[in-house]
């Protein structure tokens, strides 16, 4: 009767409240086991149980069914099954909660509880095994390459350095570290806890190769797989050298100087840069022209031999070459620049190759740049006068200048003698060029009026500083400088000042004129010479080229079926027939119009001698 009994009350509640019933019927069935008490509100929680790595957080999400409740909170119990933690859930609506369980590193439990109600419990499990989070290294380079210490998040495993580089590798996990270690080549090596959560180790780079480490925690745990990653050595680089200048075989005469420019570079740094040079092949002799401790790694040196010193003569011959030794401590590594010859000729050969390269063009460029300085230096003395003149104009009228005229005073003053200097390096250059030794014959008669215009100028330089010092006696008076200490009027200083200076502008475009009838008007007219000669000269270079074409095409005359390589070739030398027909009209054209330009200036100098 009992059995019955129970039955009938278990048919009577499935019936009238299956919901109730079977909520608490596992109670009676299983007393110890996971069974929440009969809600309205039923709690479904997602994930059903979850393994997170140590320290990682874990969102749970609750979705009530049947009646909705208002508020939610999340239980946390420890391993124990004590409550450790009660959190409110936050509602997304509809039923929907969420919460987020942070920095988890223990073994716990969690449900969702309501009122009169709560989920089923479930496991949350730490996985104790330690995570490289990430691996920073820090690189001390040797001493020699003096490089700065660089530390790197390696977001590839490589190790890359100098041979003999330090590097400290030093390693982030998400667990409390008591260690690990490292094979570097094939060598083991400890790993030591250098703070709560990393470990590091120290080594010297040797060789190319490989490394892999494993840490562990400080239960003990290690992590899986092991970091591997790669060794590469960053090579010393050989330096390199060149001879900038002249940076070819040359010649020159037994009287010059020649300069010899040398650039070496290096990776790292330069300790020796050094010239050999042999005179007609004898011993090299050795001259280091840099000497340091490898802190520049990029040298510029230069070198000049003065020929007349080592007593050359024309046929000598200098051979020479540059070597650059790098800072390498071990084993300094030297490279050798390309050898080049100096030939020394007479001045006569000098001569005559000059004059083939050099044209008439060339030689009126050469001489016209003084031309356009003497303008320069006229039209700046011009303008320097008008602001004279200026000056005494208001001296005269207000019996003295003002503090901004007196500045201006200040300011010609010193570009009056700027203008002095500027005239007396002109003179120098003039006077320089017209000591060399003439190109061309045509030459000694532009040289001998060079020398006599710089000698010329040291009228109008003279006329400069009587003006300047004018000027000076003009400030003074104005300032009240004056011997008597009285201050007086400019007017009378300033007048002479400008009086001096248009002197000095009468001497100068007396020198241009005369420059432009000895020497650029004789340039002028060389140059028109020179064009009718280029003229046949281009000529003889397409005589020639055609000769070669009619010799090519008398190959193909009797060919009945040219090939399509034969037909290839044809075509190109049609091609280049169709060129040396336009060469030869544009020619033809340029010819006509120099040679009526010769007919003009014959016309203009028949004139001139019937004048």
């Amino acid at each position: 009767w009992i059995l019955i009994g129970l039955f009938a009350i278990g048919v009577l509640g499935t019936i009238l409240a299956p919901d109730v019933f079977f909520t608490l019927l596992p109670r009676f069935l299983d007393p110890f086991g996971d069974h929440p008490p009969y809600s309205e509100i039923r709690l479904v929680v997602e994930p059903e149980g979850a393994t997170v790595d140590f320290g990682e957080n874990l969102k749970v999400t609750v979705q009530a069914e049947g009646r909705i409740p208002e508020n939610v909170t999340l239980v946390l119990r420890n391993s124990e099954g004590e409550e450790i933690s009660e959190s409110p859930m936050f509602n997304e609506g509809e039923g929907a909660f969420f919460q987020t369980i942070e920095n988890v590193e223990q073994d716990l439990q969690y449900f969702a509880r309501v009122k009169r109600g709560r989920s089923h419990r479930y496991p949350l499990t730490v996985n104790k095994t330690p995570k490289i989070l990430d691996v920073i290294a820090a690189y001390e380079y040797p001493k020699y390459t003096r490089k700065k210490p660089e530390t790197t998040l390696l977001s590839d495993p490589l190790l890359k350095g100098y041979e003999k580089t330090q590097v400290t590798l030093t390693v982030s996990s998400n667990r409390p570290l008591g260690g690990g270690s490292i094979e570097v080549n094939g060598e083991k090596l400890s790993m030591n806890p250098s703070e709560s959560e990393k470990a590091s180790a120290k080594f010297l780079l040797l060789e190319p190769g490989e490394f892999e480490f494993t840490i562990e925690d400080e239960e003990g745990n290690q992590s899986q797989p092991p970091y591997r990653g790669r060794i590469e050595i960053t090579p010393d680089e050989k330096p390199e050298i060149v001879i900038a200048e002249p940076g070819m075989d040359s010649f020159t005469v037994p009287d010059s100087k020649v300069g010899i420019v040398i650039d070496a570079f290096d990776d790292l740094g330069l300790t020796e840069v050094a010239l050999f040079r042999s005179h007609n092949e004898s011993q090299d002799d050795k001259k280091i022209l840099y000497s340091g401790d490898g802190d520049h790694a990029q040298v510029s040196v230069a070198e000049r031999l003065d020929l007349a010193d080592l007593g050359v003569k024309p046929g000598d011959v200098i051979d020479y070459y540059a070597t650059a030794t790098d800072s390498h401590p071990d084993q300094p590594q030297t490279v050798t620049s390309d050898s080049f010859r100096l030939v020394i000729i007479s001045f006569e050969e000098y001569k005559e190759f000059m004059q083939s390269q050099m044209t008439a063009e060339d030689l009126k460029k050469k001489y016209d740049q003084y031309l356009d300085e003497l303008n320069q230096l006229a039209e700046a003395q011009e303008e320097l006068k008008q602001k004279t003149e200026a000056l005494e104009e208001m001296a005269s009228k207000n019996s003295g200048l003002s503090p901004e005229e007196q500045k201006e005073l200040d300011e010609a003053q010193k570009a009056q003698r700027g203008l002095q200097e500027w005239a007396e390096d002109l003179a120098k250059a003039m006077q320089e060029e017209a000591e060399k030794e003439a190109i061309f014959d045509i030459e000694k008669d532009y040289k001998e009026s060079l020398k006599e215009f710089a000698e010329s100028m040291a009228t109008a330089m003279e006329k400069m500083s009587e003006a300047q010092t004018a000027m000076r006696q003009a400030s003074e008076e104005n300032q009240g400088e004056s011997p008597d200490e009285q201050k007086q009027s400019p007017a009378p200083s300033l007048g002479l000042a400008a009086s001096k200076q248009k002197e000095a502008l009468e001497n100068l475009q007396q020198n241009i004129e005369e420059y432009q009838k000895q020497i650029s008007e004789p340039g002028e007219d060389l140059e028109k010479v020179a064009n009718v000669i280029s003229d046949t000269e281009k000529f003889k270079y397409l005589y020639l080229l055609q000769k070669g074409l009619e010799r090519h095409i008398r190959y193909y005359k009797d060919m009945e079926k040219p090939s399509l390589e034969d037909q290839i070739r044809l075509k190109e030398l049609s091609d280049q027939q169709k060129e040396v027909r336009e060469a030869l009209n544009q020619l033809k054209n340029e010819m006509r119009e120099h040679a009526d330009e010769l007919d003009r200036l014959a016309e203009e100098q028949d004139l001139g001698k019937e004048g």
